[in-house]
C-alpha cells in the first residue's frame, strides 16, 4: 500500500489506509521508508552468544543479542536458556516481548510451576525440556500435567539429528514423538523444536494432536545437520 496512513492508539492499529479526522497524535513521516509487521523469533538460545563474542558479562552479552534481533525487525522471541530471569531483564530494557522460563531437569515440579511474573507485562512464562533423555519419566509426566493444567506452554527439543534420534530409540525403544504420544503428553500446548528426523507414523501423530512445530534451519545448517524436515506435511 502506498500513500497510506497508519494510526496507532494505545498500542493498537485503529486505522490503515486513508485515515481522516484523527487529531492530537504525534506524526512520523515514513515517506522514504517501508513499514512492515515485526517478526518473532520462535526459538533461540541467547547464552550461546557468550561463546562467540568477547564479553564476559552475561547481561551485556544478552543485551547485544537482543539489540541485534531488534535491529533486524524482531519484536518478540522465545528462548531456551537456563538463566531465564536475566533474559527477561535484558528484554525488558529494550521493550521486546519474551517467552522464557526454567529448563526441566530432575527436580520437584513445584520449582518449575511457581514461575514469577518478574514484573514485566510483555513476559510470558514457558517451560523448556532440552533433552528428553535427561528427564526422569515420573518427573516428566507429573510436571507436564501440572503445567498443562496451569495453561503454560512447554517447548521440547526432539529429533534434531539422526544420531540423537536413534540413540533415543535404542534407550526408550520408541522414537521421541512416538514416546510422547504413548505417554499421552502431546497436545497443542507442546512446542516441538529442532524437529528434523521423524518417522511417517510420528508425522501422523503430529497432524492428529496438533503440537506446534519449530524448525531451526539456520542453527541446523551451522551444525552441519543434513536433510530438511517435511515442512509441507507439517501444515
Amino acid at each position: 500500500m502506498e500513500d497510506s496512513d497508519i494510526v496507532i492508539d494505545n498500542g493498537r492499529v485503529v486505522c490503515l489506509g486513508q485515515c481522516y479526522g484523527y487529531r492530537g497524535y504525534d506524526k512520523v513521516d515514513c515517506k522514504e521508508k517501508v513499514v512492515a509487521p515485526a517478526f518473532g523469533n520462535a526459538h533461540i538460545h541467547l547464552y550461546t552468544i557468550l561463546k562467540v563474542i568477547n564479553e564476559q558479562n552475561p547481561y551485556r552479552a544478552l543485551l547485544i543479542a537482543i539489540l541485534n534481533m531488534a535491529a533486524n525487525g524482531i519484536a518478540a522471541f522465545q528462548s531456551m536458556d537456563e538463566n531465564y530471569k536475566t533474559v527477561v531483564e535484558a528484554a525488558k530494557s529494550i521493550g521486546l516481548r519474551v517467552k522464557a522460563g526454567p529448563i526441566i531437569k530432575n527436580k520437584k515440579c513445584d520449582e518449575y510451576i511457581s514461575i514469577e511474573k518478574l514484573g514485566y507485562r510483555l513476559y510470558t512464562p514457558i517451560i523448556s525440556i532440552e533433552n528428553l533423555l535427561e528427564v526422569d519419566e515420573e518427573v516428566l509426566e507429573s510436571c507436564i500435567e501440572l503445567l498443562l493444567n496451569r495453561n503454560i506452554d512447554i517447548q521440547i527439543s526432539v529429533s534434531r539429528t539422526i544420531e540423537e534420534t536413534l540413540k533415543f530409540k535404542r534407550i526408550k525403544k520408541l522414537f521421541p514423538v512416538e514416546y510422547l504420544v504413548k505417554k499421552n503428553l502431546l497436545s497443542n500446548k507442546i512446542i516441538l523444536t529442532h524437529i528434523n528426523w521423524i518417522s511417517s507414523w510420528e508425522l501422523e501423530s503430529i497432524v492428529y494432536y496438533r503440537p506446534r512445530v519449530v524448525v531451526c534451519p539456520y542453527s541446523d545448517a551451522l551444525s552441519n545437520i543434513n536433510g530438511l524436515p517435511p515442512l509441507k506435511k507439517y501444515s
